[in-house]
């Protein structure tokens, strides 16, 4: 559907026979309650190491043991956050018939889900914090071109890589010392301008990095964010919705190489009691309203508190009619939360 102004007047569906009473041949206007999907979103952080050429050698010509001693790539959880995702409820179809002659008249305006979003209203859709996110993204921080190694002739000569690495110790150093000099004016020939001499020191930066990266070796970090999306039908405790290796990153939650995370949702579901017997019964209605209920949502690591909230889960809510005197004037208009399906303004 789209989200422009429908008229009863005008639309025509085929035969139909929902949760009002159409018969067969006649035409109706189909819309649905909301349905919440919770979304996960975890981020992590993928570490990459890579031992250097020289390693063996760092202690010995740079004086440090702080390196990297074997390749590997390891996982680290950094963040998990809850959000809500609203669609159509398949399972709660609703229709309005258009002979229907108290609401031949109005306008009623759906959303591109089929949710109702107002009665007679000309102004913009409701507006709802809901926020659209990819499913699946990935953010990884530039990474720096690979450059060439400045190794020497007698270097790629000598057959030792004690020797290779001894004389790329040296170059470390003449490139520390030439800093140095230049910063100090004890050069014979200093840069034009300041442009200059950030472009010269930067590139003496960029070798120094390359070159002990030989020594200490390297260590690249990537930002890696991923969704887990489940349907709350009813309450839960302690269920496993993902697991989370060292190894591996993010993991199904059937995989035991990861730790689990386990989900507890206390519901509070809505009730809602009709007419008694007896009693003056409305009118039937075709306009429905979804009173939600809600939900008391954790998340846990078994050690660490990770997601605490309480959130409108609609499809924990139960379906109420408007009456249908409501519409017997083109005037009235009626809002929705197309997050809820509850009614949030009628004037």
């Amino acid at each position: 559907m789209k989200t422009h102004g429908i008229f009863l007047s005008l639309l025509l569906l085929g035969a139909i026979s929902l949760q009002a009473q159409i018969k067969e041949g006649e035409s109706a206007l189909i819309y649905y309650m909301p349905r919440t999907e919770l979304v996960f979103e975890i981020e992590y952080e993928q570490i990459t190491a890579e031992r250097g050429m020289f390693y063996q050698y760092s202690e010995r010509y740079l004086g440090t043991k702080d390196i990297v001693l074997e390749n590997s790539v390891t996982y680290e959880l950094k963040n998990v956050q809850l959000r809500t995702r609203t669609k159509a409820d398949p399972d709660r179809a609703y229709t309005i018939p258009l002979n229907q002659k108290t609401l031949a008249n109005c306008a009623v305006r759906l959303n591109n889900k089929g949710l109702i979003e107002c009665i007679n209203c000309e102004s913009e859709a409701t507006k709802t914090s809901e926020q659209h996110k990819p499913a699946d993204c990935k953010q990884s921080k530039t990474a720096k071109p690979s450059l060439a190694i400045p190794f020497l002739e007698d270097q790629m000569l000598s057959g030792s890589i004690g020797k290779m690495a001894e004389g790329t110790a040296k170059q470390i150093y003449s490139i520390r010392e030439n800093r140095l000099n230049l910063l100090a004016g004890e050069v014979e020939h200093t840069p034009a301008d300041g442009t200059a001499m950030r472009l010269v020191l930067s590139e003496m930066d960029k070798q120094e990095e390359a070159l002990t990266q030989l020594f200490l070796g390297k260590i690249q970090k990537k930002i890696i964010v991923k969704t887990v999306t489940l349907i709350p039908e009813s309450g839960c405790e302690d269920s496993v919705i993902f697991r989370f290796s060292k190894h591996e990153g993010l993991v199904d939650s059937d995989d035991m190489s990861g730790e689990p995370f386990t989900l507890t949702i206390v519901a509070h579901k809505q009730d809602y009691a009709p007419a008694a017997e007896g009693d003056k019964q409305p009118a039937p209605s075709a306009v429905w309203q979804n009173l939600a209920g809600n939900a008391d949502i954790t998340l846990t690591d078994g050690e660490k508190l990770l997601v605490s909230k309480n959130i409108p889960v609609a499809q924990f809510g139960v379906a109420v009619p408007l009456a249908q005197e409501l519409f017997a004037k083109r005037k009235t208009q009626v809002r929705f939360d197309t997050r809820t399906g509850s009614v949030i303004e009628i004037k």
